[in-house]
């Protein structure tokens, strides 16, 4: 486009035949210029997207690899940059390019001078964005997909908009969050009075059982009907009953964090109780929590997600929608509730300054978090430093015997919560692995795949007598091993505060090593029942 209308085009080739592009892969690609109907350029392999930019025409010689701009005087194409993958989409802000890269599908896409141009770099093409300095060419920026995505199609700047996420047309994801004029949801303040019929309004569920009251605004709606007439919002409350984790899927949009990747991971355990905020019929907000005994067989609940739609946040649902799940608690005879979360900026800003509201316990920090890439972590000196005395062996986990069990219960005093025994449903057996001392067991490692790209090391023990020397390095650094020499690329570890040699080795060792830390933290609250 150029001043808002058509003006070139790329194209793979000039063949009219079905297919007939597939023959002229690696040069038969041409640019056209609409306006005077004609080629002003050819010679490309399989270019793509077409933009023009301070005074520029640039383009991706996608076969090629090279980002660069086609000088129009001449018909010379002007290579810019050479991005590891086949490029797909293009955009612009300021002075920087953002190109798209995607993985080559099938053979359409082999047989290019981009794939000689990956081997020449000893690399492979990749999935993800470079950002790319228009006056030095340099790569100034690049995000790497890694996982069931291997394909990007286009790529658009979004000036002045943080954490945009994408929707899909399966979920009624869409159908709330993207409007129409004349059809926008409230927005407006809420207060804190309750309406007193407590009523049940009809919700899109057969699940919802019980009016917890209303929460009516005060303050006049900045949107207006068709009439002109001012609108008023009220969220009605209620409990949701009869869940469990079958039927919890279909709010997965309502949930934070999702309940979907909740149940791949820790089964349903105790009763699910669950609180609802809807407007005008359609559910804004959801809260689930989990009743589950402890081992005094005394009831204690989690909070398990609480979410609130976009539009509607701020405005005092979400401390409301806690506020009643601690009602139904209580009214199911549960004394406490507790929730765990990862400490982010979102939640720093958001809930725990309503669990402080709801005058829950001060937030305390019991685990120290740590992800990082098989790439990254591979450049630890000290998973070679460390090689096992030839009286130890290292075997896989998924081979130990029914003896080697009993002998680690009679003989091994580990803590509960480094029991090798817990959680074998998703136990990793590419890198979980047991130590041997002179055919005793002696250390285990368990590991468990927590998504298809990801392993989190979730277990390691070694026993008294060996600690201090070494051998959990030496085991830990063999487990890392055999991931980077897998294809699954990410790997995740949670270390407990109070586990100080961990902490500390986490610390010291691998910290330099991690593309992202944080930490796990939990708070509770006594409830009258």
């Amino acid at each position: 486009m150029v001043e808002g209308k058509p003006r070139y085009v790329t194209a793979v080739s000039r063949s009219d035949v079905t297919g007939g592009w597939r023959e002229r892969r690696q040069d038969g690609g041409v640019v056209m210029d609409i306006e005077a109907n004609e080629i002003i350029a050819s010679g490309f392999s399989m270019p793509h997207s077409p933009r023009f930019y301070q005074g520029k025409l640039w383009l991706l010689n996608s076969g090629t690899g090279e980002f660069g701009y086609l000088d129009l005087p001449t018909g010379q194409f002007q290579p810019v940059a050479f991005c590891p993958g086949y490029m797909r989409g293009l955009a612009f802000w300021g002075n920087y390019a953002v190109v798209g890269l995607s993985q080559p599908r099938d053979r359409s896409f082999s047989g290019l001078a981009l794939d000689e141009r990956l081997a020449a770099k000893d690399t492979k093409a990749r999935c993800g964005l470079m950002v790319i300095d228009l006056t030095t060419g340099s790569i100034a920026h690049w995000l790497e997909l890694a996982g069931v995505v291997t394909e990007l199609y286009d790529v658009q700047v979004l000036p002045g908009v943080r954490r945009p996420m994408a929707l899909g047309f399966k979920s009624d994801e869409i159908a709330r969050l993207v409007t129409c004029a004349g059809f926008s949801s409230f927005q407006g303040e809420l207060s804190e009075t309750q309406d007193s019929e407590g009523a049940s309004q009809s919700l899109p569920t057969a699940f919802v059982r019980g009016g917890m009251g209303d929460e009516t605004q005060n303050t006049e709606e900045k949107n207006q009907d068709a009439k002109g007439e001012t609108a008023q919002a009220k969220v009605k409350y209620q409990v949701v009953g009869n869940l469990n984790a079958a039927n919890t899927l279909q709010y997965d949009a309502l949930t934070f964090p999702s309940i979907k990747k909740r149940w791949q991971t820790f089964p349903q355990k105790g009763l699910l109780v669950g609180i609802s905020a809807s407007v005008a019929g359609e559910m804004v907000g959801l809260a689930i929590a989990e009743i589950t005994p402890t081992q005094e067989n005394t009831p204690q609940a989690e909070v398990l997600s609480l979410f609130v739609l976009p539009e509607y946040r701020h405005q005092g649902i979400g401390t409301t929608l806690v506020k009643y799940l601690e009602t139904a608690l209580a009214a199911q005879k549960c004394p406490q509730v507790m929730v765990k979360y990862q400490a982010t900026e979102l939640t720093a800003s958001a809930l725990e300054p309503l669990l402080k509201q709801r005058q829950w316990q001060p937030p305390e920090a019991t685990f120290r978090l740590a992800k990082t890439t098989t790439t990254k972590v591979a450049q630890a000196p000290w998973l070679y430093k460390y090689p096992l005395p030839d009286s130890f062996t290292i075997f896989l986990w998924t081979e130990l015997t029914n003896a080697q069990k009993q002998q680690i219960r009679q003989t091994l005093d580990y803590p509960t919560a480094l029991s090798p025994f817990e959680d074998d449903s998703r136990l990793e057996p590419l890198n979980s692995l047991g130590l041997l001392y002179e055919n005793e067991v002696v250390g285990w490692i368990v590991t468990h795949r927590v998504a298809s790209d990801t392993i989190r090391y979730s277990t390691m023990f070694v026993a008294q007598r060996f600690q201090r020397m070494g051998r959990g390095i030496s085991l830990l650094a063999e487990a890392i091993k055999r991931q980077i020499n897998s294809p699954i690329p990410n790997c995740t570890w949670s270390v407990a505060m109070d586990n100080q040699p961990m902490a500390e080795f986490l610390r010291r060792r691998l910290a330099s090593y991690t593309t992202y830390m944080s930490e796990s933290r939990q708070c509770g609250k006594r409830l009258k029942i």
